[in-house]
């Protein structure tokens, strides 16, 4: 108890030295128990009508990205001529690309390639990966200032919620949203530590905007965490050494990651 009276509140749980040297086994064994999961679960879920706003603007945007890649190998620009841009981007050009390049690279891969799926398969590979990407962020956010069993439940609970459990198998744009969303918050968190952290954070924003309009909107909440850290809120107590680093990443959510989202979005 304190002098004025009032209880201290508790520090979030660190990890011992003994503890830490479990953290890549411990991360390892989270990503393996949930992309299985999501992989035995795919053969229970339906086509639904997101799939055909998706796919056809994922098969266009790869053969895109191909024509683009074979051009700039040859040291020409044909594929970035406005024209050959909206005769591939015209396919639902009203969602930015990065959830239907996901889907797309899954076909490129495990379809057209290694010819192991069918197209359906191959390009649900893509979001399936987004969400287990998702599950390990989830965990290298929780490791350090929760403790480990948070860091483990955290990924675990979320593969158990049933509409994201459907939803990280379909051929749409919410589980993607989802997992760069989160990318950016997670690098505005490590922007504490580090400069690159906020330049990332940027970046990040960027792919959020990139994936789905309301990524635009992932600096409010970080603005509003870095305010109630800055006036010596609870919350911000590993914010309080160099509160300057989440700024800059703040601005540069707001600076870079528009440039960020026009340059991955070729149609712009």
């Amino acid at each position: 108890m304190s002098g004025s009276g009032e209880m201290p509140l508790p520090a979030p749980g660190r990890t011992s030295d003994g503890v830490r040297t479990w953290r890549w086994p411990a991360l390892l064994l989270v990503v393996v128990l949930y992309g299985s999961a999501l992989w035995i679960g795919r053969v229970d879920v339906p086509l639904t009508d997101d799939a055909g706003f998706y796919l056809g603007a994922a098969q266009a945007y790869k053969t895109w990205v191909g024509r683009a890649w074979h051009t700039l190998r040859a040291g020409g620009g044909d594929a970035f001529r406005p024209e050959v841009i909206d005769l591939y981007f015209r396919e639902n050009w009203v969602h930015p690309p990065v959830a239907k390049l996901v889907l797309g690279a899954g076909i490129a891969v495990f379809h057209d390639r290694l010819r192991w799926l069918d197209e359906i398969e191959a390009a649900r590979i893509g979001i399936m990966a987004a969400s287990t990407a998702l599950a390990a962020l989830m965990f290298a956010l929780c490791w350090r200032p929760y403790g480990p069993r948070v860091a483990i439940a955290g990924p675990l609970l979320l593969l158990v919620m049933p509409r994201f459990f459907f939803d990280s198998h379909l051929e749409n744009l919410d589980v993607a949203s989802a997992a760069t969303y989160f990318l950016a918050v997670f690098c505005y968190w490590r922007a504490r530590r580090s400069t690159w952290g906020a330049v990332a954070a940027g970046v990040a924003s960027g792919l959020a905007m990139a994936t789905k309009i309301n990524g635009a909107l992932v600096a409010l909440p970080c603005a509003v965490h870095w305010l109630l850290a800055f006036r010596g809120a609870p919350v911000g107590r590993d914010f309080a050494a160099r509160p300057w680093r989440p700024a800059l990443s703040l601005v540069l959510m707001v600076v870079l990651g528009p440039v960020v989202a026009v340059a991955a979005w070729p149609w712009l």
